[in-house]
């Protein structure tokens, strides 16, 4: 398990650098990626649902992956159609995102804390969100761009990098021998 997140770190920075450098190429296949994404993880929430016998209990999880299950095949059959629908999906994400930081900042200058970083960030992720909902086919090209350098700045912290460069000489070495 622990290799398969050493690639998975690996892979993550190399999924948001293609985001930057080739928005486009993301953009003609994200629907099959992410329906295809989806539909595993549904499926696999719905199967593991029924054998841990949440289901009896877990009314809104099983909402949520029968919902996340038939989003994945609208993505996967509807292929290019749908990144309208991506757009505003997101869009709405996003702005229900914003809704949760507006709901911190509040709590935050309730309780006498600096907040103008956090303001700045929501009122940035609210207009862009917005954009996403009124222009979704001219703006996406943009977001998938704005998702990349999001990628890279979670993932490229200091000590992934040093397992990057560990893993890359790891795949050197290998490479030399065989």
């Amino acid at each position: 398990m622990e290799q398969i997140k050493k690639y998975y770190r690996f892979l993550l920075p190399m999924g948001g650098l293609l985001c930057i450098v080739m928005p486009e190429l993301i953009v003609h296949w994200l629907p099959f990626i992410l329906g295809s994404i989806m539909v595993i993880t549904s499926i696999s929430d719905i199967f593991f649902e029924i054998k841990e016998k949440r289901y009896l209990t877990a009314y809104k999880t099983r909402a949520s992956s029968l919902i996340l299950l038939i989003m994945g095949l609208c993505f996967l059959f509807g292929q290019e159609k749908t990144i309208t629908l991506m757009g505003i999906t997101w869009g709405l994400l996003g702005l229900q995102e914003a809704n949760e930081e507006i709901e911190h900042i509040l709590l935050m200058r309730s309780q006498n804390e600096k907040c103008v970083i956090a303001s700045i960030v929501v009122v940035f992720k609210i207009v862009l969100s917005l954009a996403l909902l009124f222009d979704p086919l001219e703006k996406f090209n943009f977001h998938i761009i704005l998702l990349g350098i999001e990628i890279l700045a979670v993932t490229l912290n200091e000590k992934n990098i040093s397992e990057y460069v560990q893993l890359f000489k790891h795949k050197l070495k290998h490479k030399h021998i065989n």
